[in-house]
C-alpha cells in the first residue's frame, strides 16, 4: 500500500484498486462529477503519484494536501462529493463548511 493511500485510509477515505490497460491505479472515489484516478509510476524508491481527471488533465501529487486541493477544485460549483473527502478537506483547512438557512413557502 502506498503512503498516500494509507493516509487516506487512516482518515476514513475509501479508495478502490483497479486494473486498467496501463496497469494498476486507484479510483479515489471522490464522489464529484469529475472523477480522480491515481497511479504510482516508477520504482518503490523513486516514483511519483499522478492523478488523472475527467477531462484528461493529469497532475503529479506529492502530499495529501495536494489531493485535497484537487478534490476542492473538482467540487467547486457542485453540491455533491463523498462525505469522507469533504470532512477531511474541512478538517485540513482546504475547504470551509457553510451552513445556510433556507426558508420556503408552499
Amino acid at each position: 500500500m502506498n503512503a498516500l493511500v494509507k493516509e487516506l485510509a487512516l482518515n476514513n477515505v475509501g479508495v478502490t484498486l483497479r486494473n486498467g490497460p496501463d496497469g494498476l491505479y486507484y479510483n479515489l472515489n471522490s464522489g464529484t462529477k469529475s472523477w480522480m484516478y491515481m497511479a504510482y509510476e516508477g520504482d518503490q524508491d523513486n516514483g511519483s503519484y499522478t492523478v488523472t481527471g475527467r477531462y484528461g488533465e493529469s497532475e503529479e501529487v506529492y502530499s495529501l494536501d495536494d489531493l485535497l486541493y484537487m478534490f476542492a477544485d473538482r467540487f467547486s460549483a457542485r453540491d455533491f462529493g463523498d462525505q469522507a473527502w469533504l470532512d477531511l478537506a474541512v478538517d485540513r483547512g482546504v475547504m470551509e463548511r457553510k451552513v445556510e438557512q433556507v426558508v420556503s413557502y408552499s
